[in-house]
């Protein structure tokens, strides 16, 4: 057993210089080297290093990028909702870069609905000039027709769509389209038996065509204008005729409602606006014409005190009617969210009515 004394000696004689040892006698094989392997030095810690972020693409390189067709669909996205500047400057870069028939027609289409009506008919005449085998270009010249007839220019407008017919193999519904348009500028150019003839004639044609409800539409409102205008022109003056003057007058502006009524269930809100303007000028100009009518020359001076109080009484169920139609026009307006000045007109009408 090992004594303590021995524990406490033995560091001591490890102390000791050691006695000689033999060398072992050499191996077949070579001892293995103890020198070590150079190590490569330690790499330094990644810095992660912030690139400058790539400036934005303009709006000419995004629809670059987009490719036509997408800066198309885009540009007619944003005039359906109103927002002609986009969608103008879209039709823009496509005309200077990808120029052809659908850029252009939907350039003039832009300018058309923007009342800009000279300008959309010299495009639109460029369309049918420079691209006459593609499908816009009948199209193209049928809307330069619409525009030179909202500029007045009648027999332009008769003239082409006259030319239009002559022309083409067309379908049912684009023959009966033509025919409502020839009817409606007729009536537009004074013609107006001729013209109220062939309207009816397609509207009758064209009941319950759901495809042609924009073009009906126009021509419910052609007749609405046409029967308002034969009403403005009966005089209210206190005559024999006075009973059956205002009864012409009555039964004018109730079949113009008819058709205003028309419009109205065929939901297209541009010629509803006009047909409810329509109507309530017509019962402002009645209610005007007959305040203004002389009283009948039998009555005393204090009997035609009493009259003008009575008849003012009468009439002003005429004057909040009017007011009626604008109210509901601008209530059109807003909600299907026209862009065209007859919403300012509708309301500027309305608010002028003190009730």
């Amino acid at each position: 057993m090992t004594s303590l004394l021995s524990l406490v000696l033995l560091p001591l004689a490890l102390a000791q210089d050691p006695a000689p040892v033999a060398e072992p006698a050499p191996s077949a094989d070579p001892a293995p080297s103890l020198e070590l392997a150079p190590v490569a030095p330690m790499a330094a810690p990644a810095v992660a290093v912030e690139l400058p972020a790539p400036p934005p693409l303009t709006l000419e390189e995004q629809w670059a990028q987009d490719g036509p067709d997408a800066v198309l669909l885009d540009a007619v996205d944003r005039r359906t909702l109103g927002d002609f500047e986009g969608a103008d400057a879209r039709l823009a870069w496509l005309r200077a870069h990808h120029d052809g028939p659908a850029a252009r027609y939907h350039a003039a289409l832009s300018l058309e609905f923007q009342e800009r009506f000279g300008d959309a008919v010299a495009l639109y005449a460029s369309v049918a000039r420079d691209f006459p085998g593609q499908p816009q270009a009948a199209d193209a010249r049928f809307r330069q027709a619409l525009c030179l007839e909202d500029l007045g220019r009648h027999r332009d407008a008769l003239a082409l769509v006259k030319a239009l017919k002559r022309t083409g193999d067309w379908s049912d519904r684009d023959r009966l389209t033509l025919e409502l348009e020839q009817g409606v500028t007729l009536l537009r150019d004074g013609r107006d038996r001729r013209g109220v003839r062939r309207i009816q004639r397609a509207l009758d044609a064209a009941a319950e065509r759901d495809d042609l409800s924009w073009m009906r539409a126009k021509a419910h409102t052609a007749l609405a204008r046409y029967l308002l205008a034969e009403a403005a022109a009966v005089p209210m003056v206190q005559t024999r005729r006075a009973a059956k003057n205002l009864q012409a007058r009555s039964g004018h502006i109730a079949t113009a409602e008819r058709h205003v009524i028309a419009v109205a269930q065929l939901g297209e809100a541009e010629y509803a606006l006009e047909g409810l303007m329509l109507l309530g000028d017509a019962y402002l100009a009645l209610h005007d014409d007959l305040l203004a009518a002389p009283a009948p020359r039998s009555l005393t001076p204090d009997q035609v005190e009493i009259y003008q109080a009575e008849l003012n009484d009468k009439v002003a169920v005429l004057k909040r009617k009017a007011w009626r139609y604008y109210d509901e026009g601008v209530t059109v307006a807003v909600r299907t969210r026209w862009q065209g000045r007859i919403a300012s007109t509708l309301r500027a009408r309305r608010e002028a009515l003190d009730l």
